[in-house]
């Protein structure tokens, strides 16, 4: 496992623990679609010409949580296998 300032790079226990053999690679995704996430959100929120930034974080967190299920989909497992029953 590499190591970027003092933090271990890639999954952690749990992730492995959740997704088992796809773990790196969804953690390796992690931040490109952070990256487009935001890209969107912004994007969003510029042409509505909004002042305030709520709006910005509504759609950012939908649209992140958008952007790392498809990754998981595309990484032949849909994201809803992955879902914690225990805690709904």
């Amino acid at each position: 496992m590499a190591v970027l300032s003092g933090y271990p790079a890639g999954p952690s226990a749990w992730a492995v623990k959740r997704f088992g053999r796809h773990a790196s690679a969804l953690a390796a995704a992690v931040p490109e679609q952070l990256a487009k996430a935001h890209a969107k959100a912004h994007a969003a929120h510029l042409a509505a010409r909004l002042k305030k930034r709520s709006r910005y974080g509504v759609a950012l967190a939908g649209l992140v949580r958008e952007h790392l299920a498809e990754t998981a989909r595309e990484r032949g497992k849909p994201y809803e296998a992955y879902a914690d029953t225990s805690t709904q």
